[in-house]
């Protein structure tokens, strides 16, 4: 399997000047492996714009569909991006605020301006407001390639501004406190501070509509408070960290990975008329950051989901969906244009469906009883249930009457009326009718009841691991009845129609025709867990946590609709459904259409780089892929291979070593063949990391710790056959290895480490002292050792003796790395870019390239450096241009 992505190349081939002639790199190729969607913007041609955290990438609708058309890379994670006239994009990352400019369909990058913090939003009126950790900045744009800071200041009640909106002539900015600073740009030069809203504590986003309104969502994306002026005129339970309005009263917001479509026509009662759940991604930033939109399409910059792409055209009258908040519903039953739902706290409300809108609208409401479930309704006659009881409810009188009421020795779960009175099924499994006064029913004990016109059925599970229906044609469980054998026990409920009754099993939903017996299970309908399966006209409905799905004739999965809170229960009649939610109640016109998503996007996830003198090899959880670095500057595509269960990878000059973590030592050819594999762990021990060091593999692992005594160890692996030749104590966290000698970095026990290697089967440890706390990368140069911990610690390369520590002290370091190479040294994770050292001196290359995001993996080798980052690979060569040949790069 290839673990590759698509992706734009960013391929550099003017020399860097200024450069020490130690460390004399120059950026040669970039290349973009993971988009992480930080923000989205539109220029007036429609083109989008999208900051990735590489950089920013530019892309065109082309066919209804995305077109990436170029990409380039900016140091450190961009986060914000704001595209305006003229082609510029102004685009945040870390501290700098960059000028891009579009030439065509093509990226350039103009120029790059220190800003006073790190760069949250930036807004455009005229002038440039971008909002810092320091407070807002406010630039001039006379020349719009280079906006220059005024002395303007913009007074905010906190420092750190994280979110500006823009509405009428006015600019409105959040700080992360309980109040949002507002400021009259009539003139544009020259804002001024007007007041303030005041909103809930921790109020970090504020965004406008078109009507006049502001949305203010805390920092948590839990509430929005919606203000007209300085009025606060509605709330929502939900948050609105990304918002995209419209034209109409219907617009989009979104927190976490859920976008929903508000229609706040009824401030008094936002109503949600679509809800979108994203699937998380691989990655560990999966939050919708962004929207913006263009017409019909809506454009969602979701982090490591990508760039999500919504054609929203079937976002008008009648919509699919109306979802209210309020208190949780339990249960439903509906009957024509009615619908009537019971609360947590035992109010029955009955609600007349809109099926134009789609809406509900409450007609009445009354005490069912703590704890009442509505469970069937025919004619004027409502059935409910509280605990032991049973009502039968006279919907003709206003407020309706207990016509029947009904008390038996168990908790009611099902009941269904029958001839003017009902028939109920006991938390214990029997069965009883009450006309009004109860009578047991002789039956086995059963766990579905289900009721159709005058027809009953019910469903027992049976200790055989089978489900036994039977269907009573009339009604009258005294009679004989139909029965159906189905194997599996059904969970949920139990389903039934004039000519049909449907339950959910293991292998899915099975229907049964009772005319003829005849059972089929619905094709792929055991990829979700129903709650309740419900027939209406030819289609048959199913309910699980979060979706209203539509089986076409109870035949195949035609549509699905995501609904915003928890779904409890469902009922329908043909082409509407009422839903009761642990949020509220919603009611789906399942006959809609739906907007439809596509995603430009397919990331991938390297964690690891490891490489030999031409070949380069990235480690996902999917693949492992192989990349030729032979020929040109640009890796080329060789391989791919599995990386189910691979924890660990090394590279030697015959080709790739992987680690699993059953393990399973495995060597493959350059060319991505599986030679040979060998398990070297036993039962008991744990391995832990894998190493190519001169001409033998060294394998750590650990031992005894289920016993609460870990003991560690590092074996010796002959690279031919991979066989272990030799031990040593200790596992080794990281190795730098020049001629016959190695240094490794050991735990357990704690200890820094010259080895001899001149047999490379049997290293021998010359020189033992303890390590540095908080040591993570060891590395070797002109006869020293450099270990990076809180500091760097300078050894000699023989006798392992302190010579030096270097380096401003970190308190609490992150994954750092070192390598060397001649009289170059380079160091990340120290900070956002690189750190470049010549030596004997430690003098810092202040011109050293940068990189687009965090380094995960450092390779130096001669005349190059390699650098896997979070979204990329970068290559840098202090040799000639290499020209790539007609083969395939990284993609």
């Amino acid at each position: 399997m290839r673990g590759r992505v698509t992706v734009v190349l960013l391929f550099l081939l003017s020399l860097s000047p200024g450069l020490d002639a130690a460390c004399d790199y120059t950026p040669r190729f970039s290349g973009q492996l993971r988009t992480t969607a930080y923000d989205v913007s539109l220029d007036s041609e429609g083109f989008v714009w999208l900051a990735t955290g590489y950089g920013v990438t530019l892309l065109e609708m082309t066919g209804g569909s995305p077109l990436i058309l170029d990409s380039i890379a900016l140091p450190g994670s961009t986060r914000v991006v704001e595209a305006s006239s003229n082609g510029i994009g102004y685009a945040g990352s870390g501290s700098s605020l960059h000028v891009v400019k579009r030439e065509g369909k093509k990226l350039r990058l103009v120029r790059s301006i220190a800003t006073g913090g790190t760069v949250n939003d930036i807004a455009i009126e005229s002038y440039l407001f971008v909002a810092t950790s320091s407070g807002i900045e406010h630039r001039a744009l006379f020349d719009p390639e280079n906006p220059t800071k005024t002395t303007v200041t913009l007074f905010t009640t906190s420092p750190n501004v994280t979110s500006l909106a823009l509405g009428s002539s006015t600019l409105y900015a959040a700080d992360g406190d309980a109040s949002v600073e507002v400021y009259s740009i009539a003139f544009p030069s020259i804002p001024q501070r007007t007041g303030t809203l005041e909103a809930m504590p921790l109020a970090s986003w504020v965004h406008t509509a078109p009507n006049g309104l502001i949305f203010v969502s805390d920092r948590f994306g839990q509430n929005t408070d919606i203000f007209i002026g300085a009025n606060r005129v509605a709330s929502m339970q939900s948050g609105t960290r990304s918002f995209a309005a419209s034209a109409s009263q219907t617009h989009y917001v979104a927190s976490g990975r859920t976008l929903r479509a508000i229609d706040i026509s009824a401030l008094s009662r936002p109503v949600t008329r679509f809800s979108s759940q994203l699937a998380p991604s691989e990655g560990n930033e999966n939050t919708i950051h962004a929207m913006a939109r263009a017409g019909d399409t809506l454009f969602v910059a979701a982090g490591d989901i990508g760039l999500v792409v919504f054609d929203m055209s079937p976002m008008k009258a009648p919509f699919a969906l109306a979802s209210y908040s309020g208190a949780a519903t339990s249960s439903v039953r509906i009957a024509g244009d009615k619908a009537w739902f019971a609360d947590a706290d035992g109010t029955i409300r009955e609600q007349r469906i809109v099926s134009s809108g789609v809406a509900l609208t409450e007609l009445r409401s009354w005490s069912g009883g703590d704890g009442a479930l509505v469970h069937d309704v025919e004619g004027e006659t409502l059935l409910t249930s509280a605990g032991q009881n049973a009502t039968l409810w006279s919907l003709g009188a206003n407020p309706p009457v207990a016509a029947v009421t009904a008390s038996f020795g168990d908790r009611v779960i099902e009941a269904v009326i029958r001839n003017g009175g009902m028939v109920v099924l006991l938390a214990n499994g029997s069965l009883w009718a009450a006309a009004p006064s109860p009578q047991q029913i002789e039956s086995p004990a059963v766990a579905h009841l289900a009721r159709a016109g005058s027809a009953l059925a019910t469903a027992e599970l049976r200790p055989d691991g089978t489900t036994l229906v039977r269907h009573y044609p009339d009604g009258d469980p005294s009679k004989s009845p139909a029965t159906f054998s189905i194997a599996g026990l059904a969970t949920g409920n139990l389903a039934l129609d004039a000519t049909r009754a449907a339950l959910f099993t293991f292998s899915g939903i099975t229907v049964i025709d009772l005319a003829d017996g005849q059972k089929r299970t619905v094709p792929a309908s055991d990829r979700t867990i129903p709650r309740q399966l419900v027939f209406s006209g030819p289609d048959l409905l199913a309910i699980d946590s979060t979706t209203l799905y539509v089986y076409a004739n109870a035949q195949e999965l035609t549509r699905g609709y995501p609904i915003p809170a928890e779904v409890v229960a469902m009922d329908a009649e043909p082409s509407v459904a009422a839903i009761a939610t642990a949020g509220g109640n919603a009611a789906v016109s399942y006959v809609a259409t739906n907007p439809e998503v596509s995603i430009p996007f397919r990331n991938s996830y390297y964690s690891k780089a490891a490489a030999s003198d031409d070949q380069l090899y990235l480690f996902s959880r999917e693949t492992i892929d192989f990349y030729s670095i032979a020929a040109a500057d640009a890796p080329s595509y060789v391989a791919g291979v599995t990386a189910q269960g691979i924890i660990d990878i090394a590279a030697t000059p015959a080709g790739l070593v992987t680690l699993a973590a059953n393990g399973t030592v495995s060597l493959y050819s350059r060319a991505g063949v599986l030679l040979r594999s060998a398990v070297i762990a036993e039962a008991g021990v744990a391995v832990t990391s894998i190493a190519a060091v001169g001409d033998s593999i060294w394998l750590s692992l650990s031992k005894g710790c289920a016993s609460g005594v870990c003991s560690s160890e590092t074996r010796v692996l002959d690279p031919g056959t991979l066989a272990v030749i030799s031990t040593m104590s200790g596992a080794v966290d990281d190795v730098a290895n020049s001629g016959n000698r190695a240094w490794a970095l050991v735990s357990f026990p704690d200890e820094l480490r010259a080895i001899d290697i001149s047999d490379p089967l049997h290293p021998v440890p010359l020189v033992t002292i303890p390590r540095p706390a908080f040591a993570s990368s060891i590395t070797y140069a002109t006869g020293a050792v450099y270990v990076l911990a809180q500091r760097l610690h300078e050894y000699t390369a023989t006798t392992l003796n302190p010579v030096t520590e270097r380096l401003a002290p970190i308190a609490n370091p992150p994954a750092q790395l070192i390598r060397a190479m001649a009289d170059c040294v380079i160091v990340t994770g120290r900070s956002d870019q690189p750190e470049l050292y010549s030596l004997p001196g430690w003098s810092a290359i202040q011109s050293a390239p940068s990189i687009p995001s965090t380094a995960r993996s450092l390779i130096l080798q001669d005349g190059r450096v390699v650098i896997l980052t979070d979204h990329s690979i970068e290559v840098w060569s202090s040799l000639p241009p290499r020209t790539p040949g007609r083969t395939r790069s990284v993609r």
